[in-house]
């Protein structure tokens, strides 16, 4: 008895948890399927032609907003890079800037603020040349897609309701859908242990910077909270916190597979993250 009890209370803990790493994303989410709702159905030829006039731009201010914003604005970019609003640069610079949980952890723990301006300045800088150099590189072929097309794709028959309607439907069917992915990493998280991972990195200390970038692409918010965790007690490097914390999107890679992303586009971006991410973290050991 004591042992289902047991069971029941982790359960319970891991669905609690699930439910604060997604909850201030309801917002975000919300307040995006709003404005593309708004777009599609009252301002859409004046908002492509001022996101044709402007998008060359999207690197830097995305890579400026992110870090304050966390995985909120990560989950925005997602959406927008879905229906060809911004590119792929500035998506990339949104995710490479994006600081998650990091910050709040450091400031709570007493981190020096010398360190953590450094390494969101790093982060910045960072992201804007990525994500700069991919634009230049990458011919953004991607036509924009309609919201129909994407009410279509996920079957929500939202034309049948008012903007403000359609909006908490595709937020509640997108919540619903992280909250499960989320909970399943989790619970393999919960059940392999922080102490694995902290030992993991302590034998392959060389690979470290290899293997927090494999850990940042799990899309959790919990992983940033965990890398930054281990760095603190010094069991991580400068070098592989960047690392981790460069190649982590939150739960921006799902939000992208729900959108029906190809999956050689879903592969590209990961595969950027994950280079990045290493690129990163090894500069961060050079000039930290």
């Amino acid at each position: 008895m004591s042992h289902f009890s047991e069971i029941l209370h982790d359960l319970i803990h891991l669905i609690i948890h699930t439910a604060e790493d997604i909850l201030y994303l309801i917002p975000y989410l919300f307040l995006t399927y709003l404005f593309l709702e708004y777009i599609e159905h009252h301002a859409r030829s004046k908002i492509w032609n001022f996101v044709r006039r402007f998008r060359k731009f999207g690197p830097l201010c995305g890579a400026i907003a992110a870090p304050i914003s966390g995985c909120g604005l990560s989950a925005t970019g997602a959406n927008f890079y879905g229906t060809g609003l911004i590119t792929l640069g500035t998506l990339i610079a949104i995710f490479l800037a994006t600081s998650d949980e990091m910050l709040p952890i450091m400031i709570s723990h007493g981190v020096s603020w010398q360190i953590i301006l450094k390494i969101i300045a790093f982060k910045m800088i960072f992201a804007v040349f990525i994500g700069f150099l991919i634009d230049s590189y990458h011919q953004n072929k991607k036509k924009k897609k309609a919201l129909p097309e994407l009410c279509k794709t996920v079957k929500c028959h939202c034309s049948h309701h008012n903007i403000s309607r359609s909006a908490l439907i595709h937020t509640l069917q997108l919540t619903a859908f992280i909250f499960l992915i989320s909970f399943m990493l989790n619970t393999v998280m919960h059940t392999v242990g922080a102490d694995y991972l902290k030992n993991l990195i302590l034998t392959h200390e060389m690979s470290s910077v290899f293997i927090c970038a494999l850990i940042g692409l799990l899309p959790n918010c919990g992983v940033s909270v965990g890398l930054t965790k281990l760095y603190i007690e010094g069991v991580l490097s400068i070098g592989a916190l960047m690392a981790g914390l460069c190649a982590n999107s939150g739960v921006s890679l799902i939000i992208l597979y729900k959108m029906r992303l190809s999956f050689k586009e879903l592969f590209k971006i990961v595969s950027i993250l994950f280079i990045c991410g290493i690129i990163g973290g090894n500069l961060a050991l050079l000039i930290f």
